[in-house]
């Protein structure tokens, strides 16, 4: 994925030139200047916001880190219906925000629990904790006793490593 002659680097203003973007992703890529149009959307920010080309978009993203003059990150934030990690990239009053959906984190992080030797219950238990269901939720759902919930999930952290199950 590449991003060719974007940012001017003497005034930091966006320049009006064509961008080649892997069209296959599926992590969105937006650049604006603060109070003003979006200037660039890849094809998978376009999915997730809306094109937003030429419009001045205050929306989600940019209101999550509104009165910040620093690079963020932010976990968890729902995006047009759509929940995603984003980065936000402030140089010089020009942003560049990169929307990662958490559908992609979630299948891979599920991906890689299949490489550990836990049980069927296990997974179905780390699939719903990476979902966001709450362990009262779990043993609603599995109609098994909290304790028991508890015994998969520290059964399941003595096999994997924890930063598979954050969220």
């Amino acid at each position: 994925m590449s991003v060719e002659n974007n940012i001017d680097p003497r005034g930091g203003n966006f320049q009006e030139t064509e961008c080649s973007l892997d069209k296959s992703t599926s992590i969105g890529l937006c650049m604006k200047a603060p109070g003003g149009p979006v200037k660039f959307q890849n094809p998978a920010c376009v999915a997730i916001c809306n094109d937003q080309l030429g419009v001045s978009c205050n929306e989600d993203c940019l209101s999550k880190f509104s009165g910040s003059c620093s690079n963020n990150y932010g976990r968890n934030i729902q995006m047009h219906g759509q929940w995603c990690d984003v980065l936000m990239i402030n140089r010089d009053d020009q942003y560049v925000i990169v929307l990662t959906p958490q559908d992609e984190i979630l299948e891979a992080r599920l991906e890689a629990l299949k490489s550990f030797l836990i049980t069927p219950r296990e997974f179905e238990i780390s699939a719903m904790i990476l979902k966001g269901f709450s362990n009262r939720e779990i043993g609603e759902h599995l109609n098994i006793a909290p304790s028991t919930v508890k015994t998969h999930l520290n059964n399941i952290y003595r096999k994997i490593p924890k930063h598979l199950l954050t969220r």
